[in-house]
């Protein structure tokens, strides 16, 4: 979702914080098509524990796995903790990109304003 430039944060921040969740987007997605990959490569009788799982259930689901099932669980375990991170990184950025600038930062850009009145 694209969110006008606003007075009170300048172009080059909202581009960051795009450029930042981009980036969190894209290794989400990442992780899941990992996710996916390793299982295909686990046992077919855990494979089935997890047929008809939305992303998000599997996601909610790997790391809670015994980790005694073995290695590849284990790399289930790592990657659905890394996408659960960045899921919450994604909110984080799209909340922060649309919250108003801090007040310190309006502060400082009023006080340069030309059409300031000074008493």
């Amino acid at each position: 979702m694209t969110v006008p430039k606003t007075a009170d944060r300048s172009a080059a921040d909202m581009r960051v914080l795009r450029l930042a969740k981009e980036i969190a987007v894209k290794a989400r997605t990442q992780g899941l098509k990992q996710l996916k990959a390793v299982l295909l490569a686990i046992d077919p009788d855990l494979r089935e524990l997890f047929t008809g799982l939305s992303n998000s259930a599997l996601v909610a689901t790997c790391p809670a796995l015994d980790v005694d099932r073995g290695e590849a669980v284990v790399t289930m375990r790592l990657l659905a903790r890394r996408i659960q991170h960045l899921y919450d990184e994604v909110k984080e950025l799209t909340r922060r990109n649309e919250a108003p600038a801090p007040l310190a930062h309006r502060l400082d850009r009023d006080a340069d304003s030309p059409c300031r009145t000074r008493v």
